[in-house]
């Protein structure tokens, strides 16, 4: 397989993986081979510094570098002996430096092997194939001065306005929108937000005891 591209931001992290030593290492395959499917970004990682000792940052460092590697093999359609292959090339060619000992390439192997990465990744592709996921919303509120015809120096009273930004991911962009709404609309999308949650609630309870996938993102 050619060479993948790796971002500098995961030749870093790939570094703070080579620096944690054999048995953080260890436990840190351990322990997400423990891991249940679905917990990503923050949760992944508070879940591993909750089960090693691997600190906080190093930690959210590295359940970023799992995403990227097991996002990146899952769009490359290769099997893991040729994604390791890319890597491996990638990584020489973006920092000379960083030597991959086949004791890191096997590591990596294994947590791109495991289940519970393999489905989450399966998940997340889903989630990035879908058109316009919204990633993040605000809504801002201002207060706008209405003018009097005859004297525009002088205020006559306020309007209060709401915003609705919408920020969504078409595919692999990330776009914004801004829609403006009123105290009416506002509390219908409240009213269809707690449907919508009470709704979620039943199903899982109704499913039992499979796998349920909700991802977070940073």
């Amino acid at each position: 397989m050619a060479r993948l591209f790796i971002p500098e931001e995961d030749i870093e992290r790939i570094q703070k993986l080579i620096n944690l030593g054999d048995k953080l290492t260890t436990d840190l395959v351990n322990a997400l081979t423990e891991s249940p499917p679905g917990i990503w970004g923050d949760k992944l990682a508070g879940y591993i510094t909750e089960n090693t000792e691997i600190e906080q940052n190093d930690a959210k460092d590295i359940s970023r570098l799992i995403y990227s590697l097991s996002i990146n093999k899952r769009f490359n359609q290769t099997t893991i002996d040729e994604f390791i292959d890319g890597l491996v090339i990638g990584v020489k060619k973006a920092d000379e430096k960083i030597d991959l000992s086949e004791k890191l390439i096997k590591v990596i192997q294994q947590i791109l092997s495991i289940e519970s990465v393999i489905f989450t990744a399966k998940a997340a592709e889903l989630e990035l194939e879908r058109e316009k996921a919204v990633s993040d919303f605000r809504i801002i509120t201002d207060l706008r001065p209405i003018f009097d015809d005859d004297n525009p120096d002088i205020i006559k009273s306020f309007l209060i306005v709401h915003n609705l930004k919408i920020k969504y991911r078409d595919y692999s962009d990330t776009y914004e929108s801004y829609f403006s709404v009123d105290e009416v609309v506002l509390q219908k999308l409240k009213d269809h937000i707690i449907r919508a949650l009470n709704k979620s609630k039943r199903i899982k309870k109704g499913i039992g005891d499979i796998n349920i996938i909700n991802l977070d993102y940073e």
